[in-house]
């Protein structure tokens, strides 16, 4: 039976970390599509969004703390979440950033499609993910062994690329 986040007790990520079963949390950016939402709430994960909070046109360091302190991973288009020097991502519960070829909700959709089996094995806490529509790429920073390469299918048989940045604790 694989891992799932509906289950009870733990397991261990392909990485050999323990991952408690909670359910993650998430928030989205006001730059994600309004069905993104509960996409993710199907899936079991909890999820709010700025527009739920009234926070659609703060700061980008707005959203960040907010996030930060309700130990929330942001998933957004922004690209500035991607400055590890502003938004180290050992200080928060996760950033995810979502790179399509269209910012249109289908392929936005389709990218957030593609990660959902990705969180059940690994986790984001710490993490920058930069997700693409071209293939499946990490590093985790602790690792000497630096970028690898993966590559998985959603099932729309399409993959995509995921780079995950992974900042010591």
């Amino acid at each position: 039976m694989p891992p799932s986040w509906r289950g009870s007790g733990s397991f261990h990520s392909k990485r050999g970390e323990t991952i408690e079963d909670e359910t993650m949390q998430f928030k989205l950016d006001e730059n994600m599509p309004a069905s993104a939402a509960p996409l993710l709430r199907h899936s079991g994960y909890d999820v709010h969004t700025v527009f739920d909070e009234a926070l659609n046109g703060e700061v980008d360091e707005q959203i960040a703390e907010t996030c930060r302190q309700e130990q929330r991973a942001l998933i957004t288009l922004d690209t500035d979440f991607s400055d590890i020097r502003a938004y180290p991502p050992r200080d928060y519960a996760g950033i995810i950033l979502l790179r399509p070829h269209r910012q249109s909700e289908p392929q936005i959709l389709r990218l957030l499609e593609a990660i959902l089996p990705v969180l059940q094995t690994e986790t984001i806490q710490g993490c920058l993910w930069i997700v693409e529509p071209v293939g499946i790429r990490f590093d985790n920073f602790s690792s000497p062994v630096g970028w690898q390469k993966r590559d998985i299918q959603n099932r729309n048989r399409e993959i995509a690329r995921v780079d995950m940045l992974c900042m010591l604790r």
